[in-house]
Formats: structure tokens, sequence, C-alpha cells
């Protein structure tokens, strides 16, 4: 048996990627058991829709408890 080492990164086995357009979905991304979660500024968001969801974006980060041991904004 292996012993875990608590100083070594462990590597990500699964990534979830919300749309920032879907604070919904950011919520229940938040509490998933995903090892990292990305909010999605770039593909996923309509042109239109870019300045709200940046807004969506900080308040998740201010607000819920993300447990995903990475949680990331992917910006364009």
């Amino acid at each position: 048996m292996m012993s875990s080492d608590a100083a070594t990164p462990r590597v990500p086995r699964s990534m979830l990627f919300v749309p920032a357009s879907r604070p919904d979905m950011i919520a229940k991304a938040a509490g998933s058991v995903a090892d990292a979660v990305c909010i999605d500024l770039e593909d996923s968001v309509a042109p239109a829709e870019k300045a709200a969801s940046r807004a969506h974006v900080i308040e998740a980060f201010r607000t819920l408890e993300l447990i995903a041991s990475q949680v990331m904004p992917r910006f364009n």
C-alpha cells in the first residue's frame, strides 16, 4: 500500500466547465464533487452577456462555498 503525502499535489481527475452566464449552474457546480470547476467567460457566453457574466463570477467567489479543490475563471 502506498502512503499518501499531503505535500504532493493531486492531479485533477475531473473538471467541470460552467458558463458564467448561468448563476444557477455556478451554484450547482460549487457543490459538486468535481476536482476542479472552471467558470467559463469565453465560448459559452454570448457577447451581449459578457458584462453581466463577469459580475456573476465575482459574486460566486464572494458568496459561494466553492468546495472543489481548484476553482478558476476562464477569461477571454
